[in-house]
């Protein structure tokens, strides 16, 4: 599998298990447990952190339905190529057609060696076109993260703004007057 298909994927387990542990009761303690702490604040700007994040990797997700969308036409395009050079097969077609040209087999080795050189590489891109996530499946990982960002969205509602201290502060005995 590609590089790029890796990071399609490993996104997708990630934005699984994040919405996994974002469903579970555990995530919804978080705000008491930050209360108790008295780390409201620094849950908020983790989980804001983290809401900017999940909104960033969805519109760059977003983004790339284009690209992917024209690299499906690309796929399409050489695989009706490699279709073509598998018909050619070890080359005995061509030698049977030069031959009934009246040529020698030698004519079309040129031929046979460009498309040995061709074939590889040709099937090596369009393993990796292959692997690549399909435009719908582009969309459902950037709702999928887009909702993930809701979803914290909701929980950093759910947690309170520090209480400030309620001390009193000491009366003067002097009345404000320095002595």
């Amino acid at each position: 599998m590609s590089d790029s298909a890796n990071v399609f994927t490993d996104l997708d387990h990630f934005s699984t298990r994040l919405g996994t542990l974002l469903s579970s009761s555990a995530a919804g303690q978080a705000p008491k447990i930050a209360s108790k702490l008295r780390a409201e604040k620094q849950l908020k700007v983790a989980i804001e952190s983290l809401i900017k994040i999940l909104e960033g990797l969805a519109q760059a997700t977003e983004n790339l339905k284009k690209p992917i969308e024209k690299a499906v036409e690309v796929a399409a395009g050489c695989e009706a190529i490699a279709d073509s050079l598998d018909a050619f097969g070890d080359g005995e077609s061509l030698g049977k057609v030069a031959k009934l040209c009246g040529q020698s087999d030698g004519v079309v080795q040129p031929i046979l060696d460009k498309i040995v050189l061709i074939r590889g590489p040709l099937k090596a891109a369009l393993s990796i076109l292959g692997s690549l996530p399909t435009p719908s499946e582009l969309i459902e990982l950037s709702r999928n993260l887009t909702d993930l960002a809701d979803d914290l969205k909701a929980l950093q509602g759910k947690i309170e703004n520090p209480i400030a201290s309620t001390s009193i502060p000491t009366a003067s005995t002097t009345g404000g007057k320095q002595t």
